[in-house]
């Protein structure tokens, strides 16, 4: 089997997203757009715990005891959660 793509952080937050969401199962998320179902969980699980920064790799050189958002990830977990409320 090959290597498989790498996605963006952006992609990741809209694969994520759309499972968060309701709009696509974990294993549809995984088939639609050629990965692993154990990336999207993982995806899914970084998203909800640490926003954006959580899928980006930077998270890994925070601080432990680092617990905050950004703004920036604030607004896109609010809007995952707004959308899986509809």
């Amino acid at each position: 089997m090959g290597r498989l793509p790498q996605f963006s952080v952006e992609e990741k937050v809209r694969i994520a997203s759309s499972v968060i969401s309701g709009q696509m199962t974990i294993p549809e998320a995984a088939h639609r757009n050629k990965t692993s179902t154990s990336s999207v969980y993982k995806w899914r699980a970084q998203l909800l715990k640490s926003g954006e920064s959580g899928l980006s790799g930077d998270a890994s050189r925070r601080r432990p005891n680092q617990k905050f958002m950004t703004k920036r990830e604030m607004d896109v977990l609010r809007r995952v959660l707004e959308r899986a409320e509809k």
